[in-house]
């Protein structure tokens, strides 16, 4: 491979060194040390500490909390409630429908929440204590 294909980039970064160069003069860098004359914008000085909360900000605030609140209460009731239900029916293995609702909710790479609601909410016969064994 030739020195000429190897180094192709040098022509077009000299280029554009060299229009920079030149914008420099049309418009110069700011010097070392200059005060910077930006302000930040209401929403950013809030979080900043310089500036009070605004109605809207508060409300945005607990929107959010109420979301959050909201979703951490709908995943709880998703892991308890087949268990619930399996207690409350009588299951023979209500604690292992406790327990597997839990687990695929956590680890739900495994859809099978469906299957243990189904499990914990399905009518068990009744046990007659003359059957044989």
């Amino acid at each position: 491979m030739s020195l000429r294909r190897r180094f192709w980039i040098f022509g077009p970064v000299l280029k554009l060194a060299g229009e920079f160069e030149a914008s420099t003069k049309t418009y110069p860098l700011i010097a070392m040390g200059t005060p910077d004359p930006y302000t930040l914008p209401h929403r950013l000085v809030v979080f900043f500490g310089r500036g009070a909360m605004s109605g809207l900000d508060i409300l945005a605030w607990i929107v959010l909390i109420i979301l959050v609140a909201s979703i951490i209460a709908v995943f709880c009731i998703a892991g308890w409630l087949p268990g619930h239900i399996a207690k409350a029916r009588g299951h023979p293995q209500a604690q292992a429908v406790t327990v597997a609702g839990w687990v695929t909710l956590i680890f739900s790479k495994f859809k099978i929440e469906g299957l243990v609601m189904m499990d914990g909410s399905a009518d068990q016969p009744h046990r007659h204590s003359d059957h044989p064994k």
